[in-house]
């Protein structure tokens, strides 16, 4: 699949839970990861060990509520760090430690969003029932080659 070079991806981001209890937007948990620059890889993660550094990502809003189904971000990895003790955290109630955590350069928000749905048909991964077409973003991360990237974000 990955035959152009690079492996880049996109990580989908779904409504959480702060510790507290309260609901918290796919669009809050981007903006705070962000704006920490520390982005939580999970043990069940799809990819999560192809990750390297200067590896293009993509931020996607998953779920059902209005907002989802876009990308509205990019940025570079610039630094992987694993959590090999386990006591690093998220701000958001999740049920494991994280595996890693991404640092991110280069993070540029996108002024027009990139609506997933209406891209998918050009992907290498279109599904073949496009009614299901949410299941290639199942997993937390998606992998695209340099192909796939750039018909992801080309205007046409």
């Amino acid at each position: 699949m990955h035959s152009s070079g690079e492996i880049n991806f996109i990580l989908v981001t779904k409504d959480g839970e702060s510790f507290d209890g309260c609901k918290v937007s796919a669009l809050d948990v981007i903006k705070r990861r962000i704006e920490r620059n520390s982005w939580p890889i999970y043990e069940k993660t799809r990819g999560r060990k192809l990750f390297t550094k200067g590896s293009k990502i993509a931020f996607y809003i998953g779920g059902m509520s209005k907002a989802s189904g876009k990308i509205i971000a990019t940025a570079k990895i610039e630094n992987i760090v694993l959590n090999s003790s386990y006591s690093m955290t998220d701000d958001y109630l999740i049920e494991e430690p994280a595996y890693l955590f991404l640092n991110f350069s280069n993070v540029q928000w996108l002024e027009v969003p990139i609506k997933v749905k209406e891209k998918i048909s050009k992907l290498s991964f279109c599904p073949q029932n496009m009614s299901k077409w949410g299941v290639v973003l199942m997993g937390g991360c998606r992998t695209l080659d340099n192909k796939d990237w750039f018909s992801l974000f080309s205007n046409s």
